[in-house]
């Protein structure tokens, strides 16, 4: 739902907005809504086995809940799970504001109210802001679909295995590990 229209900067929406549940997406703030159980669950689950890999490797860092990212001059996103190579790192001035870049590999995770168009204008945003590589997460269907910097995607499921290519060296989980069982109702 958006709260305002307009060609709202970045800059203007940090100093207005920054830390408040919005996302500015080409000059027009819309609200975040929370995410679910199942969400915060699978986001925890992966950035937990993503974070070993980035830490005993030493890749760089590894960003969770909604970290905002600057993909435009008008456009902010908060990411899911977002990993920085070191040499990424490297290219940040001002740590305590958003990332003025596009991560090296974003991770989102499509919730009940997520729209398909939706999902592939973040995707379009990711890659020319100079994201190598985006998962999309659909807990629904368990499934992850790919998107490189090359325009390959790749769609996998239960019984394939997620890996980070050379932009997570070392990464790989089944595709059915990233989507625990539902909690017992009983």
């Amino acid at each position: 739902m958006a709260v305002q229209l307009g060609s709202m900067t970045v800059e203007e929406f940090w100093e207005q907005y920054a830390g408040k549940p919005y996302d500015l997406v080409e000059g027009e703030i819309v609200d975040i809504m929370p995410t679910g159980f199942q969400h915060g669950r699978i986001e925890h689950h992966l950035s937990h086995l993503m974070g070993k890999i980035v830490d005993d490797r030493h890749l760089g860092v590894l960003l969770v809940g909604e970290v905002g990212v600057q993909l435009g001059p008008h456009t902010i996103r908060g990411v899911d799970i977002a990993f920085l190579s070191n040499e990424s790192m490297a290219k940040i001035e001002k740590p305590d504001k958003y990332l003025p870049f596009g991560p090296d590999l974003v991770v989102e995770i499509v919730s009940p109210g997520n729209t398909a168009s939706e999902i592939a204008s973040k995707v379009d945003e990711y890659l020319r802001a100079g994201t190598r590589l985006v998962w999309i997460l659909y807990p629904d269907l368990r499934k992850v679909v790919t998107h490189d910097s090359s325009g390959r995607t790749k769609s996998l499921g239960s019984g394939q295995t997620l890996d980070g290519g050379d932009v997570l060296p070392g990464f790989q989980v089944s595709v059915s590990q990233l989507f625990p069982p539902a909690p017992d109702a009983s």
